[in-house]
């Protein structure tokens, strides 16, 4: 749960004090900042719920949330998402 804290306050670092760094337009072609501090706190939600559901072994998770975790090479795989993390 820490992590997932700590992935929110990265977020809002990001945007800066009300959003400001968001509002300012695209760094360069393709680029938008808020889409990138999105992208990287869903990735880093998605690890930690996925460790979380891997270690608990029977939690079950809703297909939205269930969207965002890695997804393990082989199903047989136990202990996948820890594995990627060492």
């Amino acid at each position: 749960m820490r992590a997932i804290q700590s992935a929110c306050r990265d977020f809002l670092s990001a945007a800066g004090r009300n959003g400001e760094r968001f509002h300012q337009g695209f760094v360069s072609p393709g680029m938008d900042p808020f889409a990138s501090a999105l992208a990287l706190l869903r990735f880093k939600v998605g690890v930690h719920v996925g460790l979380v559901a891997d270690f608990y072994n029977t939690i079950g998770l809703s297909q939205e949330l269930g969207a965002i975790v890695p997804k393990p090479a082989d199903d047989d795989d136990a202990g996948w998402l820890a594995a990627q993390l060492r």
